[in-house]
């Protein structure tokens, strides 16, 4: 553009300076009293524009001034192609109605809308931009790119109006000299976030790959989450809730095993916790066999250890039980078993040169099958998944118990058969010597006397006994007596059967047991109203 020619200029202010400043100005935006400059005009000095300003105006160090009740600037981009901006702007400096509120703003004019306000009487450095381009509120010297500053918790405002459609929302970020804190306004003003001054480096570290490091910015690869603490290092879930109702604190899940390992640095030895592909439950050293085993929901149980206990309670209510019948096997099938000394050969993960004491399956099985059991060793690789599986077999050591009770059941009936086998021998030995004695006496004698042999009563041991239902007593009722009867017993000494034997002498008497039940019994010689001899007896069918 060209300079207007400074004697030009002068002659120009000098010819209006009269109209201008020696009376007083009216604002009528009439257009045909407006002065148009055709040539660029160069003010050397300060210049004042606006209906107050007066002909003796001290600029001071202002080398511009508006002036009057209605300040505004309007820029009015005249380009009418379609390819330039067009859009007008205009300053505007307070309301221009009675009361109104006093500030500068910046004015989209073309869509008449405010896009930037600096209200009057807002504190020094509200908004300062550096030669850095660090923007600074409330500070004069800003160290980062936007550096807040206030007496009592600066706080950023994140606010959603709704006026898109979706609900509205606010949040605010905040810090003092207790916590920096997130604040959920909408809702109450709750604080779901809070970090403490002093909080440690990495207290909270999210990796490249969404990894957490609690205490660590390496947060290991293979956990989602890692803690670490150089003092105590541990997890609390914790419901506070006053229902005493269950919940889930915990719920681990994966398409696979799962698993949960307690790894001692200081032994270098790793347990593990899993559930496997078949739905079993294992505990055991990792990458090896599980020493415990949940098989099933039932809560049955292998251990490949020893088992120690200070007792060990077994169900056994009768209530609880169906089909009930009476076990059988006893003395027979324990005089077959042969107690083995052994060592574990190491297949089945068991420990190895550790003696043990007791029996081979593979000869129970034989001698009596409701003792053994079959059983899975299975082997995993490093995932969880089975790689192979071998049956094996297992005895029922509360089976072996009940069939040692019977065979000590057994082993007493015999006991008791010989002890009553002995005293009826020994009842005939005795007789006999009474008899040899009384024959001794005689010939023995000088004279003669009457001996009459024979005439004490006697009760034999019934044959066979024990019995299956059907046995033999022999007796013999002196001659002198009146009145004689056998009676029968049961184990609660109660009368179940009376005889009468009219015949003296030497009799039998054939007893049909077969509808009473199996047990143990007692049967008496009755003479004249006295017991002369009562043997035992056993039915066994």
């Amino acid at each position: 553009m060209k300079m207007l020619r400074p004697l030009f200029l002068l002659l120009i202010v000098g010819s209006f300076q009269t109209d201008l400043f020696s009376q007083k100005v009216i604002d009528q935006d009439d257009p045909e009293k407006a002065q148009v400059f055709t040539q660029d005009v160069i003010v050397q000095g300060s210049e004042c524009v606006g209906i107050d300003c007066a002909s003796s105006e001290s600029f001071g160090f202002d080398t511009g001034r508006y002036k009057e009740n209605n300040l505004r600037l309007h820029f009015d981009d005249t380009s009418n192609s379609a390819s330039f901006p067009s859009n007008d702007w205009r300053f505007t400096f307070n309301d221009s109605s009675n009361g109104g509120a006093n500030y500068f703003s910046v004015d989209d004019a073309t869509a008449g809308r405010q896009i930037f306000r600096v209200d009057a009487g807002a504190p020094a450095n509200s908004l300062r931009v550096d030669n850095n381009g660090d923007v600074s509120i409330g500070n004069a010297n800003a160290v980062t790119e936007l550096h807040i500053t206030d007496g009592d918790s600066p706080t950023i405002r994140l606010e959603q109006n709704g006026s898109s459609g979706f609900t509205p929302q606010t949040w605010d970020m905040a810090g003092n000299e207790t916590n920096f804190f997130v604040r959920d306004v909408t809702n109450g003003s709750k604080l779901p976030f809070k970090i403490k001054p002093g909080a440690p480096d990495n207290a909270l570290f999210v990796a490249a790959d969404g990894d957490i490091g609690l205490g660590t910015q390496n947060p290991a690869t293979t956990a989602s989450l890692h803690i670490v603490r150089t003092t105590t290092a541990n997890l609390k879930i914790e419901n506070t809730t006053a229902s005493n109702g269950g919940r889930v604190l915990l719920d681990l899940e994966n398409h696979g095993p799962t698993r949960v390992d307690f790894y001692n640095t200081n032994a270098n030895v790793k347990w593990r916790n899993q559930v496997d592909n078949q739905g079993r439950y294992k505990l055991g050293v990792a990458n090896g066999l599980g020493v415990l085993t949940l098989d099933d929901g039932t809560g049955n149980m292998t251990v490949t250890g020893t088992v120690t206990a200070n007792g060990v309670l077994l169900t056994s209510d009768l209530r609880l039980k169906n089909n009930v019948s009476e076990f059988k096997g006893g003395l027979k099938e324990v005089l077959q078993i042969n107690p083995i000394n052994y060592e574990f050969n190491g297949k089945g993960g068991f420990e190895t040169g550790k003696p043990y004491v007791g029996y081979g399956a593979q000869e129970l099985q034989e001698i009596a099958p409701y003792l053994v059991h079959d059983f899975q060793i299975e082997k995993e690789n490093a995932d969880g998944i089975l790689k192979s599986s071998e049956s094996y077999l297992k005895i029922d050591p509360m089976a072996v118990q009940v069939l040692l009770v019977n065979a000590i059941k057994d082993q007493n009936e015999l006991i008791v058969d010989k002890e009553e086998r002995i005293a009826e021998l020994e009842g005939e030995v005795s007789d006999l010597k009474n008899q040899m004695e009384e024959i001794y006496t005689l010939l023995k004698g000088k004279g003669s006397q009457d001996v009459t042999l024979g005439t004490d009563a006697l009760l034999k041991q019934n044959y066979p006994n024990p019995h299956e239902g059907e046995t033999v007593i022999e007796y013999f009722i002196p001659e002198n007596s009146t009145n004689a009867q056998i009676q029968i017993f049961d184990a609660t000494g109660k009368l179940i059967q009376s005889v009468n034997i009219a015949q003296k002498g030497a009799g039998q008497l054939n007893v049909d047991s077969r509808n009473i039940p199996n047990g143990q019994y007692t049967y008496s010689l009755v003479l004249d109203g006295n017991i002369s001899s009562t043997k035992k007896m056993t039915l066994a069918k």
